[in-house]
């Protein structure tokens, strides 16, 4: 796994997560843990968000509005599927505000990438 330098720290400078802890949850050796792999998950989508305030730094303002994203459709994946309390309607609610999640998502990046290539092809 390979994150920006600026993620580990948008996690542990906000969240009373030590940087140690952090490479320890990047670095797993055993591929198979997944102890581990959901300790990360709930690390990540248990960062609570900043004001734009918060940090004079905007690169750790968008890391940090990006990791509380991806903490959302986390949470709205996998909490379906280890929380037995949850109703049938409660992990169709999840499940489905991942998908149009996911979608966005999705259609972001592509308006993203035709921006540069319209760009690209505008400066050349």
């Amino acid at each position: 796994m390979s994150l920006p330098t600026a993620a580990p720290s948008a996690v542990a400078l906000t969240n009373e997560v030590s940087a140690t802890q952090i490479n320890n949850l990047l670095k797993p050796d055993d591929r198979q843990d997944v102890k581990l792999a959901y300790d990360l998950l709930s690390q990540i989508w248990a960062l609570p968000s900043l004001d734009s305030e918060a940090s004079a730094r905007p690169g750790f303002i968008e890391t940090r509005e990006a990791l509380c994203t991806l903490g959302k459709l986390f949470i709205d994946i996998i909490l379906p599927y280890v929380c037995v309390e949850l109703s049938l309607s409660e992990q169709l609610t999840l499940l489905s505000t991942a998908a149009h999640l996911l979608l966005a998502m999705v259609h972001e990046a592509r308006l993203e990438r035709s921006s540069c290539q319209h760009n690209f092809i505008s400066t050349s």
